[in-house]
């Protein structure tokens, strides 16, 4: 009884009085921040416990996904590639092959590793061939896997939608969306948990979200369908059960902008962060949190949204829409 009054008078004194959500509003961000801009964070204990491994990355050809995979091989990771243009994986293999590991002695860098598959319209078997072995299915392409070895995994696929309402968005390029930006990040999640459930029980795994910080914002300049992806990165992370026995931690990741394909090579500037940056900020992160949005630009951005009222912060985002409606109606009637 005693613990229940007591528990009760202290959810009455954090709801009633506002600073739950001001915690999570301000606290929590400028946390993060000082984290990131301070200089005297250690290194995660969680590279000392998967050195000489591999790191599954889909996505991988391209911005924070070719960005991560090429900082994991300069520390010394083996890179599993995951993505469906074989050129692009090609390249990236050359890159990779031509690294030197500077924190390994003598230098061995793990031959790369790829699995060529195309999300957007990836079948039930095509997924349970990300970690199985030896090849099971016909028309497969990869390079051989050996069960165990991947330690991480990243799930960093993704595509986005142009900026219109709801009813303007064709059936296939929300389908699209759905299966690349969630259905992909809960079955590589689910055959990958499975995995070291099989073959690395009790050593220590990993799995990074790239969710976007759309997640949290109130009222974004962005297509609804794509927003809703990336909350649902944010939660299915969050919900999903790890057991303790699998030593499996993770960490979501929601950047801003950040300079790559996706945001048309955006020029790096105060709210827009290099691909570079942003993958410092991430490793930074990594067994710091489990929730970030890593760059510092980033959470400046989200600490300044969050000061905005809410009639003015949808006034604003209203406004800006609706120029945008005006301006792609003004050049669909040029055309």
């Amino acid at each position: 009884m005693a613990i229940k009054f007591i528990r009760n008078t202290f959810y009455a004194s954090v709801y009633g009085t506002g600073a739950y959500k001001l915690t999570l509003l301000f606290g929590v961000p400028l946390y993060h921040l000082y984290h990131q801009l301070s200089t005297d964070t250690q290194e995660s204990p969680i590279f000392t416990h998967t050195q000489g491994t591999y790191v599954a990355v889909s996505g991988c050809t391209d911005g924070i996904g070719k960005a991560l995979t090429l900082e994991f091989a300069r520390r010394g990771y083996g890179a599993y590639l995951l993505a469906r243009n074989f050129e692009k994986l090609d390249n990236l293999q050359n890159e990779l092959k031509q690294l030197t590991p500077a924190n390994l002695s003598p230098p061995s860098p793990l031959t790369p590793k790829w699995l060529k598959i195309d999300f957007s319209k990836a079948s039930l078997e095509e997924y349970r061939e990300i970690f199985a072995t030896p090849l099971q299915f016909e028309g497969s392409e990869r390079q051989s896997y050996q069960h165990g070895e991947v330690s991480i995994m990243v799930n960093n696929v993704g595509t986005g939608m142009t900026n219109r309402p709801v009813f303007e968005c064709e059936p296939q390029e929300i389908e699209t969306l759905i299966k690349t930006n969630i259905y992909s990040y809960v079955m590589c999640t689910k055959h990958f948990i499975s995995e070291v459930k099989k073959y690395r029980e009790g050593k220590q795994s990993y799995i990074i979200y790239i969710s976007s910080i759309v997640a949290d914002l109130r009222n974004p300049f962005s297509t609804a369908f794509y927003q809703a992806s990336k909350l649902s990165n944010k939660v299915f992370a969050h919900t999903t059960y790890y057991p303790r026995s699998l030593s499996i931690d993770y960490l979501i990741i929601k950047p801003g902008w950040v300079s790559t394909n996706l945001t048309k090579n955006r020029a790096i500037s105060l709210s827009t962060a290099s691909q570079q940056e942003e993958t410092q900020a991430i490793f930074k992160s990594i067994s710091f949190t489990r929730d970030t949005y890593a760059q510092w630009k980033h959470l400046a951005l989200i600490l300044a949204t969050n000061a905005i009222p809410q009639p003015v912060y949808e006034g604003l985002f209203g406004y800006l829409k609706e120029q945008a409606r005006v301006k792609r109606e003004a050049t669909q009637g040029k055309q």
